[in-house]
């Protein structure tokens, strides 16, 4: 790994250091026992504003895992090497923005300006996901495998096959939550809500069933966590240079398997 991707990956951990221990210091024992940020800020903890709130800090911390996978694969999935510092600066811009907007929006100034900057930064990542895309997409690399060891189909490499179309699937998926969201204002039915608690009280009958529109959310979610795990999984198999019999099994499922995972996701709208 080059130390360009290094240095990049160590700024998105200097990031994400305060903001974990920021958040850490809001949780239970800290917040009860000996820093009560929550009174010292004025944070309002209505149940909409707290699931606004957390909706925020999952996309915060999903950018600068993104930002994060997507330098690491630098080094393991092929791509065009002069697109590589286009889709950094624009990660890493993205992500900032998201991550510094979205906890000041959170827990320090509600205003819509800092909001617009939020939405700024997550349209920068989708913007770097079409990029990176088209960067590893035959289009720009070759995908001929290189050797008989590794899983192959008409002698293109099935692991980097599986990923770039595991990626396409991903970005699609990240388009449902945006689809939810574009409802606010025009949908009066449209609400902040934590999907996990929503669905548990759907369950026990305490809410009414989810429409089609709120099933999107649950769609984005499960499909868009399950495929990022898809890709750094085959960032792994890269990384540990798996090769053999059982590669070749596991390429293959995998690549079979992506579709029957979104399709799974999807099918509960």
């Amino acid at each position: 790994m080059n130390f360009n991707e290094v240095k990049y990956m160590k700024i998105v951990i200097f990031l994400l250091v305060p903001i974990i221990l920021f958040l850490s210091s809001l949780a239970g024992p800290v917040a009860e026992n000996f820093i009560p940020l929550y009174k010292q800020l004025g944070i309002d903890v209505s149940n909409e504003r707290v699931a606004a709130r957390a909706i925020l800090v999952y996309h915060v911390l999903a950018m600068m895992a993104i930002t994060f996978g997507i330098l690491l694969s630098f080094k393991f999935i092929k791509i065009a090497e002069n697109l590589k510092p286009l889709i950094t600066n624009l990660a890493l811009l993205g992500m900032f923005i998201t991550a510094i907007s979205g906890i000041i929006f959170a827990y320090f100034i509600p205003s819509p300006v800092a909001h617009s900057f939020w939405i700024l930064g997550l349209a920068l990542m989708f913007i770097t996901g079409i990029i990176y895309i088209y960067a590893i997409s035959p289009l720009k690399v070759s995908y001929k495998v290189q050797s008989k060891e590794y899983a192959s189909v008409f002698s293109y490499d099935v692991t980097q096959l599986a990923f770039f179309i595991t990626i396409i699937l991903f970005l699609l998926s990240a388009m449902l939550g945006g689809y939810y969201a574009s409802h606010f204002g025009f949908n009066e039915d449209v609400k902040v809500f934590l999907l996990e608690e929503h669905s548990t009280k759907e369950y026990r009958g305490l809410v009414a069933p989810s429409t089609p529109l709120e099933l999107s959310v649950s769609a984005h979610a499960h499909a868009a966590v399950a495929l990022f795990g898809v890709a750094l999984m085959l960032i792994g198999f890269k990384w540990l240079d798996f090769k053999g019999k059982l590669h070749k099994i596991a390429a293959y499922f995998t690549l079979i398997g992506v579709f029957p995972l979104t399709y799974g996701s999807w099918s509960v709208m």
